[in-house]
């Protein structure tokens, strides 16, 4: 079995796993092929943008890119289901669906999936805070 001890290592695990290329997933994710590389070696670190786009390419969450976690392999979210709280937000703020899926998906990757529990649901006031800090990373046309 390959080490996975590190970031590189499980985004490299994943990538072969699906038997992409640097070139693919470097498409997928939106990333030069050489940066890829330099993150696979271990001589870079992404940033959050970097890391939801290898995420959701990858079909793994966030937390286990960064932390790794044997026991609980990563799963594709399921689909998407948008809680009534973020609807009526973004009904209320005018936002696109793009915007809302972007947020949906980033709340989906980042929440840490250690606990057996099923996390609370956001209240409105949590989606908004957690949307106005994600909007520095979201992708052009996300906003």
């Amino acid at each position: 079995m390959p080490n996975t001890q590190t970031l590189g290592a499980r985004v490299r695990a994943l990538r072969l796993g699906k038997g992409w290329t640097l070139d693919q997933l470097a498409q997928e994710a939106k990333v030069s092929k050489g940066f890829l590389s330099t993150v696979e070696k271990g001589d870079s670190q992404p940033s959050g943008r970097v890391l939801l786009g290898l995420a959701k390419a990858l079909g793994a969450s966030v937390d286990y890119l960064v932390q790794g976690d044997a026991s609980a392999p990563p799963a594709r979210p399921a689909p998407l289901a948008i809680p009534d709280e973020l609807a009526a937000l973004a009904e209320q703020k005018g936002w696109s669906f793009r915007k809302v899926r972007a947020v949906l998906e980033a709340q989906q990757a980042i929440i840490a999936r250690r606990s057996e529990r099923t996390p609370r649901p956001f209240t409105t006031t949590q989606w908004l805070e957690f949307a106005e800090r994600l909007d520095p990373y979201l992708e052009p046309g996300d906003e």
